[in-house]
This record gives C-alpha cells, sequence and structure tokens, in this order.
C-alpha cells in the first residue's frame, strides 16, 4: 500500500515481539536526540498484565494503552487532540459488535472478544486509519507512507519542513503522525491477537532515501528532532 504524506516525530529501539514479520525497508545513516516540548506525546502504556481470571472458551483478552480511548472502538472518525476524552477505571463503553466485555484497568483498555468481534474492530480501525492517511496526504502531495499488512512495520517518506510556520497547524501536524501510528499499533494488537504486539517504525528523507530515525514503537517515546534531519543530507 503507497500512500502521500507529511513529516513528523515518533519513538525507538529495535525490538518485535507478537506476530512480527521480517522488515521490507533498512535504513542507512539513523540519528536521534530529544524531542521539543511541542512535539512530545506521552504514552500511558503499561506492561501487559496476565488476566487473573479463566476466560470463556474462544474469549480472547487484550490490552490497550488507555490512551487510546479517543478512537478505539468509535465509530465517528477524530485526529488525536481533536476533543477531551476522559477514561475512569471500570467499564468501557463500546460496541457490542466489537467487544464482549471491556473495562479500563490502571493504564490500559482491556477487551474481551470473540474472533468475530476481533475481525470486526480490526476492520473498523483500519477504516479510521484509512481516514487518517486521507488528512494528512491533503497536507503535501509529495510525502509518502507504506505500512505492512499485518501492521507490523511502517515507513513515512518525508522531511522536517511542516506546510505552515503557525503553532497550532504545527501540532495538528504532529498529531496526525501520532494518530496514524497509534492507529496503526492497535491495528497489530488486532492483526497478531497479542497485547505485545510492536510495530516498527522508519522515518526516511524523501530527498536522500536515508533514515532520519527508526523505532520500535510503542518501546521508546518519540525523540526525533531537527538534528536528526540534518544528518540525511
Amino acid at each position: 500500500m503507497k500512500n502521500k504524506w507529511i513529516v513528523c516525530i515518533l519513538g525507538l529501539s529495535l525490538l518485535l515481539s507478537g506476530c512480527s514479520t521480517a522488515l521490507p525497508w533498512a535504513g542507512e545513516d539513523t540519528a536521534s536526540d530529544t524531542a521539543p516540548a511541542e512535539t512530545q506525546a506521552v504514552l500511558d502504556t503499561a506492561a501487559p498484565a496476565e488476566s487473573a481470571e479463566a476466560l470463556p472458551e474462544g474469549i480472547t483478552e487484550l490490552r490497550f494503552p488507555r490512551s487510546y480511548a479517543w478512537f478505539l472502538g468509535k465509530v465517528d472518525y477524530a485526529p488525536l487532540g481533536a476533543s477531551a476524552v476522559t477514561t475512569q477505571a471500570g467499564a468501557y463503553e463500546i460496541d457490542p459488535q466489537f467487544a464482549t466485555e471491556a473495562f479500563v484497568e490502571g493504564n490500559q483498555i482491556v477487551l474481551r472478544v470473540t474472533e468475530e468481534q476481533r475481525t470486526a474492530l480490526l476492520s473498523q480501525t483500519d477504516a479510521l486509519l484509512s481516514q487518517a492517511v486521507d488528512e494528512w496526504l491533503n497536507l503535501n502531495p509529495e510525502y509518502s507512507f507504506e505500512s505492512t499488512e499485518d501492521h507490523t512495520a511502517v515507513l513515512f517518506r518525508m522531511d522536517e519542513t511542516y506546510s505552515s510556520s503557525d503553532v497550532d497547524s504545527r501540532t495538528k501536524e504532529n498529531n496526525l503522525i501520532l494518530t496514524i501510528v497509534y492507529m496503526d499499533h492497535a491495528g497489530n494488537i488486532l492483526t497478531c491477537a497479542s497485547s505485545e504486539a510492536s510495530t516498527q517504525v522508519y522515518f526516511v528523507n524523501y530527498h536522500s532515501d536515508n533514515t532520519a530515525a527508526e523505532f520500535a514503537y510503542p518501546a521508546q517515546e518519540i525523540d526525533l528532532t531537527g538534528i536528526d534531519w540534518s544528518f540525511t543530507y
């Protein structure tokens, strides 16, 4: 799958699990530094915990970062930051077509799903992801994005520029990148049926074809800066 895309930021470490496959992309020059405050994102991911109770036959328990509440199981598309979503410990509202049981526990959203529900939620998540991609494509047709079918690896081909110097516009562009990665990672968890799924994320300078950074998301926080891009020319 190939689409046109824009620039941004995310976190790294070479660590793949779940149903990870051989990566189709290899970078050349990589670099990393500390992310500027305006692009730093906090992901409330906790290590997957084992369920204390035995699950009924045919039911799989999947755990997602609590920060995914704004889109997980939602019908209408909205990018990160478009609206505030508050989640409290206890029941998590989700359409029955997507989960048999859903609740918030610590920093995680826990879904207990049948195979049919897992497939339906994956399809819905992919639909939201497609809308996020389309929104980003409208920002700069020179950029492109690639993803493996199982969501285990994604590649952003872009540069360090923004479409506007306006702070709000920059934040929107950053949030669109995060929206895409978060949704793709959720798709990875659903495809692999594993809460430990990791998505390898590559950022490549489309001018030189050199890699600015590569991340095993969500193992590390976002830390891509202009310094990283400077080494790609």
